[in-house]
């Protein structure tokens, strides 16, 4: 059964990017009801077209595993959504007052490392990798916690960085006469 947190949009965006025409008007039906026609479909095919652009998902298993799992973006309800941006807070209040525990909410390293790997499960929230980037840059901290990525926020990131090696601009010097050259 498809996961109760997954919008009805990317549901939708499912059916037409791996081509499941199948679910007859798909566009109209509610999230209820295109769950299942889409479950009921995914359970009788065996292929489906991969996708390694918005999804990087190669093979039906896959497909239904994804959908199985909760949505990536969605945090479970409001209340976690506010404990995690208030944990969140805290981290980097406790970053940027140098890492000292008399001007933060916390008493000791243990109390930080908590909130850390609390956080690190919603690794796709930007703010979450800032926090967690700044906080393990502090040499109180035992062992370096890395946040929780998805493989499409992964593939995002490294796309983005690839961007952004390639733009910025480098130069190289030779010790003859001074040359600059740009690249």
């Amino acid at each position: 059964m498809i996961h109760p947190s997954h919008p009805r949009k990317e549901l939708i965006e499912i059916v037409e990017l791996f081509q499941i025409f199948q679910v007859k008007d798909y566009k109209e039906l509610k999230k209820g009801e295109l769950s299942k026609e889409l479950w009921y479909v995914l359970t009788k095919n065996e292929y489906i077209r991969p996708d390694s652009e918005h999804y990087f998902i190669e093979n039906i298993h896959e497909l239904r595993d994804y959908l199985i799992k909760p949505h990536h973006k969605q945090i479970p309800n409001d209340i976690v959504r506010e404990d995690v941006i208030s944990r969140v807070k805290h981290l980097l209040f406790y970053a940027k007052t140098g890492y000292d525990f008399v001007g933060s909410n916390y008493d000791n390293i243990e109390q930080v490392m908590a909130d850390m790997l609390f956080v690190k499960n919603y690794g796709d929230l930007p703010a979450v990798r800032r926090a967690i980037r700044l906080v393990n840059e502090d040499l109180k901290v035992p062992h370096r916690v890395e946040p929780v990525l998805t493989r499409r926020c992964e593939k995002k990131l490294q796309r983005e960085q690839k961007i952004k090696s390639d733009t910025t601009l480098r130069f190289r010097l030779s010790y003859e006469p001074v040359t600059v050259i740009f690249d």
